[in-house]
């Protein structure tokens, strides 16, 4: 499915980004692609870029990635059981992370 290969192209340039500006575009759209992508894409590119993202140095980008989440989340339909410790084990333990420094740190590059 091209939205598919979409997400991955996007994904794998965020591997390579410098720049919380392009990092941020990047989150923008694999949240607007969602709604078209299908299911594993979701699962297996969007939230694990996500899931990186919330850990960024950049506390704009950290932001984003979090809340990009619920609305890249909600497309999901049936949460397969492979992914059943998305949540507890993957998701809500980055998140104090994610939130450390949030309130003192100002912008991007």
């Amino acid at each position: 499915e091209v939205v598919e290969i979409l997400c991955s192209i996007v994904c794998s340039a965020l591997q390579h980004l410098g720049s919380p500006r392009m990092r941020l575009i990047c989150l923008d759209m694999l949240t607007q692609m969602a709604p078209f992508a299908p299911q594993s894409a979701i699962l297996e590119e969007i939230v694990p870029y996500c899931h990186t993202l919330m850990t960024d140095k950049v506390a704009q980008v950290r932001a984003r990635a979090i809340e990009s989440l619920p609305s890249v989340l909600a497309r999901v339909d049936e949460l397969p059981p492979s992914d059943t410790g998305l949540f507890l084990d993957y998701l809500f333990p980055q998140l104090p992370s994610a939130m450390s420094h949030m309130g003192t740190e100002m912008g991007t590059e």
